[in-house]
């Protein structure tokens, strides 16, 4: 609201630009306001006798230490200097990975014969939209039916990461089996919950896993991160380098490729 014949100086008139201007003082011996113009000629009125700038006086003596809005995350676990890979080695496998997250591109472009199902279709088809010899996938938001179909349950088998599974899972489905990967390594030990086919699927998801990621998954990340710092520091051994090199890749490549290192 604007009062043309008051000059609020260059500054504020940048700040408070006018809508529109309102003309006449306000009438207060008319009781509640009569119509809309009368109520605008209040407001500015109010307004108009609040000072330009507020200054909040503080007590010093009441304010000994900042609040903490936000608890501080734990940090990822230590490891022996020699467990950690060289940069040369994290540069190689990253590269590699690009180059496998590139050929599951084309693929889907390409189209991938019996299992090219749009991803609306992908985790809800019905039966008979099937082929009887393609297995059916979980709902895509259903992450303890993923933790199942990946990872196995008392009433279901694990599965392992297929490309017939892979090239059927939309964005949501690779990230509710995400979360299903982050819950069995971080349910108990995370080097009992490690296993050849659990570094498969977190590979293998990683892949598929579509940028940019949001807020959530970034979070789910972090996590996986210091689920697999958890195992390279109690889980393997120093003889082991098999199993030493497939946690360094997948923490690699949450690092490197999705920019989710914890310190």
């Amino acid at each position: 609201l604007c009062d043309p014949s008051r000059n609020h100086g260059a500054e504020m008139d940048e700040v408070l630009k006018p809508a529109f201007a309102v003309r006449g003082e306000p009438d207060f011996s008319r009781g509640p306001p009569g119509d809309a113009m009368e109520y605008l000629r209040r407001v500015r009125h109010e307004a108009s006798r609040l000072p330009q700038i507020v200054v909040s006086k503080i007590d010093a003596k009441r304010v000994k230490h900042q609040t903490r809005y936000m608890p501080r995350p734990a940090p990822a676990a230590s490891c022996p200097s020699g467990y950690l890979p060289l940069e040369t080695w994290e540069d190689a496998a990253a590269s590699h990975f690009a180059d496998f997250r590139q050929a599951l591109v084309r693929r889907r472009l390409k189209g991938a014969g019996p299992y090219a199902l749009s991803s609306s279709s992908s985790s809800s088809t019905s039966s008979s939209s099937l082929s009887p010899s393609i297995e059916r996938l979980p709902r895509s938001a259903d992450e303890q039916a993923w933790g199942a179909f990946c990872f196995g349950s008392k009433e279901q088998k694990a599965h392992p990461p297929l490309l017939q599974y892979i090239l059927r899972m939309d964005h949501v489905s690779t990230c509710s089996a995400l979360r299903a990967l982050h819950s069995k390594l971080t349910d108990g030990d995370p080097e009992k919950g490690f296993s050849e086919e659990t570094g498969q699927w977190a590979y293998a998801l990683l892949a598929a896993l579509e940028k940019p990621i949001d807020a959530q998954i970034s979070s789910c990340l972090r996590e996986l991160y210091r689920a697999f710092a958890a195992v390279r520091s109690k889980g393997v051994s120093s003889e082991d380098d098999v199993l030493l090199a497939k946690v360094n890749v997948i923490l690699t490549i949450i690092s490197r490729v999705f920019n989710q290192k914890v310190a």
